[in-house]
């Protein structure tokens, strides 16, 4: 729970700046159906699964920066409950996982928002691999 409160807080200092929130435009995130269908085809089906991830997004209007917080907050849901569920070291291997597919995630998400992405690599919380 801690983690989960620096984590908003990092992302709460980014937005403080006034550039963030107000440069940001508001992106309509698609169908749950077609979330879904996207984190499949990207290798995150378990991911969706365990966190409810599609229906706290699906036909939402969100700020690039709160899908950003979500990813987040999701990944480290995520962590808590393969860490319950499994046994330690299958449950690092998820988590481990998982941190290396966040790229992934946010580009299914953002497919159709390429300047959402930009933004979000400008503020260095979007990272894609090379």
């Amino acid at each position: 729970m801690k983690l989960k409160f620096i984590v908003l807080g990092g992302i709460l200092s980014l937005s403080s700046t006034g550039f963030v929130i107000s440069s940001q435009e508001v992106v309509k995130m698609p169908d749950a159906e077609t979330l879904q269908t996207r984190l499949n085809n990207s290798g995150l089906k378990d991911f969706a699964k365990k966190t409810d991830f599609v229906k706290k997004l699906a036909n939402k209007e969100k700020i690039p920066l709160a899908i950003s917080s979500k990813i987040e907050l999701s990944i480290l849901d995520y962590n808590e409950i393969v860490k319950k569920e499994m046994p330690e070291a299958i449950a690092n291997l998820l988590m481990i996982q998982v941190q290396m597919a966040k790229p992934r995630l946010f580009k299914a998400l953002l497919k159709d928002e390429q300047e959402a992405l930009e933004k979000l690599k400008k503020l260095g919380l979007y990272k894609p691999k090379k």
